[in-house]
Formats: structure tokens, sequence, C-alpha cells
């Protein structure tokens, strides 16, 4: 099926040399990403230094690239945007202005590619390349469509803010180790993150369980396994045992996030390439924040709750 994902939150969020889908089981059709004009006002969020404060940018071309592409048909991708075989890959400057000042931009390089062979023009509009380099109808060969993918090789440094809650959960020294995992990633640095999420867990986890043993309506079990785990050399038994104990929140996940967060962090650093280690940061990341929105979101409505009786109870 034809499917354009908008790339707004790619040019936003993304590190550098991260490949993202944008065009899955490809069609020719003229908002497709195959040529420079077709990435002309697409918008996106980004940090606007001129006011401080995160605003709506817009995408365009150069000067240049008007001047080299305006006349060309538009209806053809021109041919010094595929390789030899047939491919769509080619690298583009693009620029950001913000909307709202006009006056700050931010530069993007873009390598821009095909997995597969894709027509030139709109002639072959839903007829995709066979290996023997005929054309047939795209319906009767839906799973030899090409997909088209982007990545930076050249962007502006994303800004780096944590989570509030993160912030308000983690102490000082968690919270710097947590920013260096956030630029770690942001540069693909997949040991470094790996490195630094393993030294907050060690630290914070026994911490997170331990403030959900207090929660309100806990059961005592829990803290009994805790007393009875920590400090000893086998912590790794409080996290697969309270999984039962936990808030729903938690358990709807159907998977003890503690017991994931300890086991994935304790395989030693030289048993995990570069690349293991960045996909494994970025999931551990994602589950890591979650627990932790999820027990700071629980304190702060048990508090406000709290805080709310004792204002009534006070007007009676």
């Amino acid at each position: 099926m034809h499917e354009i994902h908008p790339i707004g939150k790619f040019l936003a969020d993304y590190p550098l040399f991260t490949p993202f889908k944008a065009v899955e089981g490809y069609i020719r059709t003229f908002q497709d990403y195959t040529g420079p004009f077709e990435f002309t006002g697409i918008a996106f969020q980004f940090h606007c230094e001129e006011e401080n404060e995160q605003k709506t940018f817009e995408l365009e071309v150069p000067n240049s690239c008007k001047e080299h592409f305006g006349n060309m048909r538009g209806d053809i991708i021109p041919n010094e945007l595929f390789k030899e075989e047939g491919m769509l890959d080619y690298n583009h400057h693009f620029i950001g202005t913000c909307r709202s000042c006009k006056k700050y931009q931010v530069d993007f390089l873009l390598h821009i590619y095909s997995d597969k062979k894709i027509p030139h023009n709109h002639d072959n509009v839903g007829r995709p390349a066979t290996k023997t380099g005929e054309f047939v109808h795209a319906d009767s060969l839906e799973e030899n469509r090409a997909n088209i993918f982007i990545e930076k090789l050249g962007a502006p440094p994303i800004k780096i803010k944590l989570n509030k809650s993160l912030e308000k959960y983690l102490d000082r020294e968690s919270c710097n180790w947590y920013f260096k995992v956030k630029k770690s990633l942001q540069d693909n640095l997949g040991i470094g993150a790996f490195a630094y999420l393993r030294r907050i867990i060690e630290k914070e986890l026994i911490r997170m369980v331990d403030d959900i043993s207090h929660f309100d309506g806990a059961d005592d079990k829990m803290s009994a396994i805790i007393a009875k785990h920590k400090g000893s050399n086998k912590p790794h038994l409080i996290y697969e045992d309270i999984f039962i104990y936990l808030p729903k929140s938690l358990q709807a996940l159907g998977d003890n996030p503690f017991k994931i967060l300890y086991t994935q962090t304790s395989e030693a650093l030289h048993n995990l390439s570069e690349e293991d280690c960045l996909n494994r940061a970025k999931n551990i990341e994602m589950v890591f924040e979650f627990v932790i929105r999820k027990i700071y979101e629980e304190k702060s409505e048990i508090l406000n709750i709290k805080n709310a009786i004792k204002s009534l109870k006070s007007n009676t």
C-alpha cells in the first residue's frame, strides 16, 4: 500500500545518519520526496534562537536550487537524482526558516534514496520495475514496490531538554547523566548512551520500587520483598517478584518493566557492539521514561487529592 509519512518529526528529533522511511510502497506522485521542490513548505518544530523558544519552521530550497531545477519538467525526476542502477539516491541542502520571526534559519543536508528501482516519470505511475526490467501493474507486485528513505548528513544540533517528570524525580547527578544519555543518542554514540543509562538504573531502580511500595493502598508484601533482598547480593529477586504488586498502569505493559530494565543493563559492555548498544539504549530510554512518568504522576495525583481533602475538611 502506497503511504507517505510526514517528515516533521524526523526533521525535529532524528539524530544524524538515522534512516527514516518517508514513503512506503512507492507509486509516483508529486508529493513523494523524489525531488527537492517536494520538500518546500514542510513544517516542523524547532528551537528558535532569535525568540529563545520552540517555534514552527518551514522548509525551503536555496535560490541556487530554484535556478537549477526550475526549468525542468515537473512530471519527470531528473536523471541526476538517480544512480546507475535506476535507484533514487541524492543529497540536497535545505533551509528551515522560523515562521514567527522570519529571521532565524537552520540548515539540513539530507540524503534521499530508494531501496529498489523507481520509474522516472508519470507514464509509469503504479508500475514498478521487475528484475527483468519490464513494468507491470503495481497491484500485482505489491511486495516489489520500493520504499524511500531520508537521513540527515548534516543538521543543526537538537536542543536537549529533559522530560519535566524526570527533572523533578531524579537528583542533579542522575539528571546530568541523563543529559549525557540524550546527547550520546543524538550523536549516535551507542556505547556512551548505554553506559550512562546503566549507571542511572543501578542507582535509581531500587528507589523507584521503594517509592511504589509506599503508595497508598500498596500491598505490604511488596515492602517485605524489598526488605528481604535490599542490600543482598541478589537484588534482581526484587524485580522478579514484585510484578503483581505494581500499579495497574505498569502491569498493563504485560511485562515487568523493572526486571527488563535490570536485565537489559546488566550485560557487560564488551559483549555488545556500538550498533547493539545504540538500539538497546533507545528502547531502554523509552521504557525508563515511561516508568518514571507513571511513578511521578501517581505521586503527584495522590498529593493533589490529599491537599484537596485537607482543604475541604478545613472548611467544615
